[in-house]
């Protein structure tokens, strides 16, 4: 995971519970702070996202209409089709 990832092999990071960003830097060690610092995380809740930010985490924190797949999918889609636009037309 951390060698896809710094190789620009992950773009998004999708985080259902609290507990799940946790065990995330715990899987991540040494790393977590690095690679989560920047990185754009797609939630499910509110909650969950300023669990992100309160951790220091500076990336996109996109939140999910509803914590249903089809939301998170939608979620990951509409942040694509804004961070491809020319930076001129955001």
């Amino acid at each position: 995971v951390i060698a896809r990832w710094r190789g620009q092999g992950i773009d998004v990071v999708t985080l259902t519970s609290v507990l799940a960003a946790d065990n995330l830097v715990t899987l991540l060690s040494n790393c977590a702070e690095i690679l989560l610092r920047k990185a754009v995380i797609v939630t499910v809740s509110q909650r969950i996202a300023e669990h992100c930010a309160n951790k220091g985490w500076q990336g996109p924190l996109t939140v999910a209409r509803h914590s249903g797949d089809d939301a998170l999918l939608h979620a990951i889609y509409e942040w694509r089709s804004i961070s491809l636009r020319p930076s001129g037309c955001r």
